[in-house]
């Protein structure tokens, strides 16, 4: 029974998503894998390659969590986090079928590519949409199945019986082949998009022993944010520094021992489907395990003990987090249809089952403020507070993170004209965002457009020019660093500005006749 949990916890994680939660998918394949881990632990354990692998990089995730992370509970939740390692690791001792694995891989990578092809002729409402999640993880997955399947079929073929086996295996290899090269023709435009560039995941890589901590991985390259580094070495260097740096290469080392093709999973940004790709390729690779005898009688019945207590933790602790992913879910939903009351409630039940998670404090703090703007007097006040309080214990909960940061800026910023003295706030909260996120144009222009709003004219023009430096295609920052030189009286300096921004916006949008309008409007 433990084989076949195992077997189908593996072989579906590239399919596996439900729309229960915020995130369909890694939450969802997060949640089935620690249930997975959990009942496994019931078990005799084995120890095979794949569980000293996955182990040197748990070993890793615990001291960041020690040492880096701020936030204990978003560290141990997180897809690429301790959790995760820990139940591939338990995962990683049972003794399943590598053919039943293999054909389980193959039908799985079948069915993403098959939705590939449809999406790709327009069948689908989002040509780049796959059930993994990422379509680089999608290109991932079908690069390794492709090396087990040719390989296959090259087996099946060579002997006299299975004909029908080897059709099935043509077939899939025929799937997966056209799907690969559809995504991939489909991924190549939008690549510099949606992967983080060598360089910036180069800038971004921790030189402390213990990392930044797997939950405070934000970077920012021009203004697109991204979660992950652009490979895995790189983001175990980031998140776990030089100790999950070391990790990741004892791992490598041994993954590529055990199947040499699974070194291309190396250079894609790592997602939790591809660590469980990478777990295939050591259960399918890897040589009998060692049974760890649990001798003498006390030792055996108190190892079983001390797993039962860990399973019923595991299932426990991630069934309250997955009911408050729920709960988060259900109030995002709410608030689309403008059910203001009800999204109040449900996201102070999400509150109540995960309270150390940021971002339900961040969420509940936007919603406050948004429902000031059409209160009463009375409940506007009670609600800017809350809003103002909900964003500081976000902060508060994690200090290192750049979205609670960034959060707290924007509530502050939002009440500068009816709230005395809150722009003093927002400044300190855009310069505690921007030192831990330097290069960041969005917070050198908000924080440029604070200290417009207290008429500090020459200092946001010195961040305006920064924005502008960091990235030249970024027409807000031209069009703030016009506006903060007319309002100083500079008419020359503002002209050039504002015709900078209107060649780089359409012409054919609101804001180039606005910009327009405002380089007409400057006296000559």
């Amino acid at each position: 029974m433990i084989k076949w949990i195992t077997t189908i916890a593996f072989a579906v994680t590239p399919i596996f998503f439900l729309p229960f939660t915020q995130d369909y998918y890694d939450t969802n394949k997060w949640m089935m894998l620690v249930g997975a881990a959990s009942l496994v632990l019931l078990r005799p354990l084995a120890v095979t390659s794949g569980t000293l692998a996955f182990g040197a990089l748990s070993l890793s995730a615990l001291i960041s969590f020690f040492f880096a992370s701020t936030n204990k509970v978003e560290a141990l939740v997180h897809p690429l986090g301790l959790i995760t390692f820990l139940a591939l690791t338990i995962l990683s001792t049972v003794p399943i079928s590598k053919t039943m694995l293999r054909r389980g891989l193959y039908l799985s990578t079948a069915i993403l590519n098959l939705i590939a092809i449809y999406q790709f002729f327009g069948m689908g409402n989002n040509p780049l949409w796959t059930p993994s999640g990422t379509t680089t993880t999608t290109i991932a997955i079908s690069l390794l199945t492709l090396t087990l399947l040719i390989s296959d079929v090259f087996q099946t073929f060579k002997k006299s019986t299975g004909q029908t086996l080897a059709s099935l295996f043509v077939l899939a290899l025929f799937i997966i082949t056209t799907g690969t090269v559809l995504t991939v023709w489909l991924c190549i435009p939008k690549l510099s998009g949606n992967s983080m560039p060598l360089s910036a995941a180069w800038d971004a890589m921790h030189p402390s022993l213990a990392g930044a901590g797997v939950e405070n991985f934000v970077s920012t390259y021009g203004n697109v944010r991204f979660t992950t580094s652009n490979n895995f070495f790189f983001h175990m260097a980031s998140v776990y520094g030089i100790i999950g740096l070391v990790a990741s290469l004892i791992f490598a080392f041994l993954l590529v021992r055990s199947y040499p093709m699974a070194i291309l999973l190396f250079f894609f940004p790592p997602t939790l489907t591809i660590l469980v790709s990478m777990a295939i390729a050591f259960t399918i690779s890897s040589s009998k395990p060692i049974h760890i005898p649990f001798t003498p009688t006390v030792v055996r019945y108190t190892g079983r003990l001390l797993f039962i207590i860990i399973s019923v933790v595991l299932l426990y602790g991630s069934g309250r987090y997955y009911a408050g992913e729920y709960y988060y879910a259900q109030s995002l939903r709410a608030a689309q249809k403008n059910e203001g009351t009800k999204t109040y409630n449900i996201l102070l039940k999400a509150i109540k089952l995960n309270k150390f998670i940021t971002r339900y404090h961040t969420t509940l703090s936007q919603f406050s403020i948004s429902l000031a703007g059409n209160a009463e007097q009375k409940l506007k006040g009670q609600l800017v507070q809350q809003g103002i309080a909900e964003a500081k214990i976000a902060v508060a909960l994690n200090p290192k993170s750049i979205p609670a940061w960034e959060n707290l800026a924007t509530i502050y910023q939002t009440i500068m004209t009816i709230a005395p003295g809150s722009d003093q706030w927002a400044a300190a909260a855009y310069q505690k965002a921007l030192s831990l996120d330097p290069d960041n144009p969005v917070f050198m222009v908000n924080l440029g457009s604070v200290l417009v709003f207290e008429k500090k004219y020459d200092e946001a023009i010195q961040l305006f020019r920064r924005a502008t430096a960091v990235k030249p295609d970024y027409a807000n920052a031209y069009y703030n660093l016009a506006s903060a030189y007319t309002r100083k009286g500079d008419t020359i300096n503002a002209r050039l500005a504002l015709e900078q921004t209107l060649r780089l916006v359409p012409r054919e949008s609101s804001d180039y006749v606005k910009a327009k309008y405002e380089l007409d409007a400057l006296p000559h």
